[in-house]
């Protein structure tokens, strides 16, 4: 039986269908090619739609906008409903507020929740470095660890990554 349940945020690039065979849940980033309609990484559309449509229409790019306070209480409720503990991985706060909007979303469920256990972790990764984040965190789960124990090496192994930007090179 699993120690804790592992939420993450779409930025991790790994498909949705591949976390949930790997029992994690998914809370979707926003992504709009006009900057009114806001749709659902993932929900709404396929991210290859999205590759696709920045081909088809050359120098257009889609805006990204972080999944609300809301959406992380609306991932995490049910698991802490059914007597979960969770852990909740995030983009990099460096590059987004999705590590804000989590921590809020986590102190709402443990106000409204008494006893709940939701840890919320800064990757402090983007994208395919979250990706192996995550990864890590799934093995941690799946080898038993206590979620503030999984918590704790995750924390170790921040320590070791780079994200590497054309601008700006973070050591983390």
């Amino acid at each position: 039986m699993r120690q804790f349940e592992i939420i993450c945020d779409s930025a991790c690039d790994i498909p949705r269908v591949d976390c949930e065979k790997q029992g994690v849940t998914i809370v979707p980033f926003y992504v709009s090619f006009d900057g009114e309609k806001y749709e659902r990484e993932e929900i709404d559309f396929a991210v290859r739609d999205m590759y696709d449509k920045m081909v088809q229409n050359a120098g257009v790019y889609p805006k990204t906008s972080l999944p609300s306070v809301q959406d992380y209480v609306d991932y995490m409720e049910p698991l802490v409903n059914e007597g979960k503990t969770v852990l909740c991985i995030t983009f990099t706060s460096h590059m987004s507020s999705a590590f804000q909007s989590a921590v809020a979303a986590a102190e709402l469920v443990r106000d409204e929740h008494e006893g709940a256990t939701v840890v919320v972790l800064d990757s402090e990764q983007a994208t395919v470095a979250e990706g192996l984040f995550l990864k890590q965190a799934i093995r941690l789960r799946d080898r038993g660890l206590e979620v503030h124990e999984a918590a704790q090496k995750l924390v170790e192994l921040k320590k070791t990554s780079r994200i590497f930007t054309p601008w700006r090179t973070w050591s983390i």
